[in-house]
């Protein structure tokens, strides 16, 4: 949270977003560089929606964090980004590997997120 209190002060405000809380908690885990290009967008468009949250419309980084950085719960892998899995929901039947097969079987089955029937 070190990015988000440089450009918000020492308290966080109480309507701060949780999407820019989790982008600010990602950027300090690593960096701002490689989050950016982890949501296909610029470092200063990061910097932006952590610094400045409430001056600019930010509908489209607000998505991409929920997708890519948000995460959910799988039954088969653990905490996996939204857009992970969607991707593995989206996955054809494959018996390659075990772990195909538990998923695939996961996503139409046991999964809260809106699994495939």
């Amino acid at each position: 949270m070190k990015l988000a209190l440089s450009g918000w002060g020492e308290v966080l405000p109480m309507y701060l977003p949780e999407w820019v809380v989790t982008l600010a908690e990602a950027c300090d885990r690593s960096s701002m560089r490689t989050v950016a290009a982890s949501l296909g967008v610029s470092p200063a468009l990061v910097s932006l929606a952590i610094r400045n949250a409430h001056h600019a419309r930010l509908d489209f980084i607000q998505a991409r964090v929920e997708a890519v950085l948000g995460g959910v719960e799988c039954p088969v892998l653990g905490h996996i980004s939204a857009e992970r899995c969607r991707q593995n929901q989206d996955q054809p039947f494959s018996s390659i590997n075990p772990l195909s097969v538990r998923l695939f079987r996961a996503c139409r089955g046991e999964c809260p997120h809106g699994g495939k029937k």
